[in-house]
């Protein structure tokens, strides 16, 4: 009997030597296990696309929440790139998140992008357009989308969100406003292939770089200007007064002397100044008295006297 349960204890030994040596090959025995699975965000913006079933090929993706975000699990052994496509959903007129309080719009197109190895990604209208000019190609997808980014003046990262960037906002604007006048996804997404607005077909202007402004030139300092010296006015010369002229006299004219009628002699009477000359009438003086009378002789122009005596 001692024989027996001596070969037993060797086989249960040997037995659990095995045990141990396959749980070590087969990884077991704490700390060994398969590789946490690869995931990553992708989302979906125009705006935000709720509700969109996200696919990829060697992915599993969940729906799109409100904020347009799913998490992507890559199957194990595939390798990027990876096309992420969100399809149908919803999203706010207004460009704002669903649930705000916004009018929805049903979305019927398709929007994709592409996760190089997978990193987190989101899908527009730019990035579809971009794909749609790469002819598909997930190769080709960065390229392209550089060259659409420089002639839109949007970033030419495809994972920036675009309303981070005015330009990119203003054109999501711009496709919320064509496809609300009428205008298809697919038209939408062609006018923007070629560069243009989607609303209204026209080239999208870009913002030209600013150049760094130049200080303008500093001028030498210029000496404040000397006034040339003004000259004392010089008192113009003051004419000497001119006397008025004075006007000579004129002399009186003289009247010729008119000869007065030689008055009729008094009888008797005699001129003493001028003897034999008889004196006039009207001769004064004293009657028979020799020089007595007097008188004035116009003809002489001047007293005389006479003898005057009583006629008779």
């Amino acid at each position: 009997m001692s024989g027996i349960q001596s070969n037993a204890k060797v086989f249960k030994w040997s037995a659990l030597a095995l045990a141990v040596s396959a749980l070590v090959a087969c990884g077991g025995g704490g700390g060994g296990g398969e590789p946490a699975p690869q995931t990553f965000t992708a989302t979906g913006t125009k705006g935000p696309l709720n509700g969109s079933a996200v696919t990829g090929n060697g992915l599993t993706c969940t729906t799109s929440n409100a904020a347009g975000t799913s998490t992507c699990t890559v199957t194990p052994g595939a390798v990027g790139p990876f096309t992420v496509s969100f399809t149908g959903g919803t999203y706010c007129a207004n460009e704002a998140q669903v649930g705000s309080g916004c009018a929805t719009v049903n979305f019927g197109g398709v929007l994709r992008t592409v996760s190089a190895a997978g990193t987190n990604v989101r899908a527009t209208p730019f990035t579809e357009a971009a794909l749609q000019n790469a002819n598909g190609s997930a190769a080709g997808f960065a390229a392209a989308y550089t060259a659409l980014a420089t002639r839109l003046g949007i970033p030419s990262d495809p994972a920036t969100d675009p309303f981070a960037n005015p330009q990119a906002a203003s054109l999501l604007g711009s496709f919320a406003q064509a496809l609300a006048s009428g205008v298809t996804l697919e038209t939408a997404i062609d006018r923007v292939q070629a560069g243009n607005n989607p609303a209204t077909g026209q080239p999208v202007p870009t913002s030209a770089p600013t150049a760094a402004p130049t200080a303008a030139p500093t001028a030498a300092p210029t000496g404040a200007p000397t006034a040339a010296p003004t000259a004392a006015p010089t008192a113009a010369p003051t004419a000497a007064p001119t006397a008025a002229p004075t006007a000579a006299p004129t002399a009186a004219p003289t009247v010729a002397p008119t000869s007065a009628p030689a008055p009729a002699p008094v009888p008797g009477g005699t001129d003493n100044t001028n003897p034999g000359q008889a004196c006039p009438t009207g001769t004064t003086g004293t009657t028979g008295v020799t020089g007595g009378g007097t008188f004035f002789d116009p003809v002489d122009g001047r007293n005389e006297t006479c003898t005057v005596r009583t006629a008779g």
